[in-house]
């Protein structure tokens, strides 16, 4: 996907709420498991549900970008670990 020159200065507008992809770290993946168990323990426990990992296509996790940034963005920091490789996919919004 190239980008377009949309005005002056701006290469492109993008929704967050359009889909992204990013391939996940071990450490991305430990993160989603860890938030997907704290909420289990405010759920009823008949109605608690172990965690599953999600379903990679050829190795790419794909989100909205606000869930991608509500998930991770706590856990991103110049020099710190990363919970996804630094690639981003941004997949074109439907027109």
């Amino acid at each position: 996907m190239g980008f377009r020159v949309i005005q002056e200065g701006l290469a492109m507008k993008y929704n967050i709420n359009q889909y992204v992809k990013v391939k996940l770290t071990d450490y991305g993946m430990d993160i989603l498991k860890k938030d997907h168990d704290e909420l289990q323990m405010w759920m009823p426990e008949d109605a608690r549900r172990p965690f599953e990992e999600p379903k990679l296509k050829d190795g790419w996790y794909k989100t909205q970008l606000w869930i991608l940034m509500n998930s991770f963005g706590s856990h991103l920091s110049m020099g710190g670990k990363l919970p996804f490789e630094t690639e981003i996919h941004l997949e074109e919004p439907n027109d």
